[in-house]
C-alpha cells in the first residue's frame, strides 16, 4: 500500500515537471517582446522591422507574452501588440514558432475568416497544430495548412496598456 502511494507521487511530481518543462520550452522559442514608449511608437517599429506587421487584439490566448486587453476593454475590439513578421515559405516554420494564419474555425456569424497569432505545437502530414500559451487545449481538431500561412513572428512590441 505504501509502495503505491509513493509511486503515485512519484508520478504526479514527474507530470508536474514535464508540464513547467513543456511551458519553458515553449516561452523560450517566441521572440522576447520590446517595451515602447507608446502605441504608435510600437507600431512605427514593428512597421519598419519586417516584411509586414500586424497588430494582436487582446484575447489573451499568448499571455502572459502578449498581455490581454485591460478589464473593462472588449479584446476582440482591443489592440494590445503588434508583431513585425517574417514571410518565410510555409516550409520553414519550425516547433515554437509564433504564427500567423487565417483558418476556417473562424467563420463566427458572417464575421469571416481573421487571422490568428499562436505558436506552431506540433506538425503532421495534415499541417500544422497550433496553440495560444494561455488555451486549455491545441488546437487539435484544425491543421494549419499553407493556404491559411502568413508568416512567423519577428519582433513583439509592447506599450504599457493604461495609454489610450
Amino acid at each position: 500500500m505504501k509502495l503505491g502511494l509513493v509511486l503515485g507521487v512519484l508520478v504526479v511530481i514527474l507530470l508536474i515537471l514535464f508540464a513547467m518543462s513543456q511551458e519553458r520550452n515553449a516561452l523560450s522559442a517566441l521572440p522576447v517582446p520590446i517595451m515602447c514608449s507608446s502605441q504608435l511608437d510600437a507600431m512605427l517599429r514593428a512597421q519598419a522591422d519586417g516584411d509586414y506587421f500586424t497588430a494582436v487584439l487582446g484575447t489573451g490566448s499568448m499571455a502572459p507574452v502578449i498581455p490581454p486587453a485591460p478589464e473593462g476593454l472588449n479584446p476582440k475590439a482591443t489592440i494590445v501588440a503588434y508583431v513585425s513578421m517574417d514571410t518565410r515559405d510555409f516550409d520553414d516554420i519550425k516547433q515554437g514558432d509564433l504564427v500567423s494564419y487565417k483558418p476556417q474555425w473562424t467563420l463566427p456569424k458572417g464575421l469571416g475568416r481573421v487571422k490568428v497569432l499562436h505558436q506552431a505545437a506540433a506538425k503532421d502530414s495534415g499541417g500544422w497544430i497550433m496553440s495560444g500559451l494561455n488555451n486549455k487545449h491545441f488546437e487539435n481538431r484544425h491543421r494549419v495548412t499553407e493556404s491559411e500561412y502568413y508568416g512567423v513572428a519577428k519582433n513583439i512590441y509592447l506599450w504599457p496598456l493604461s495609454e489610450k
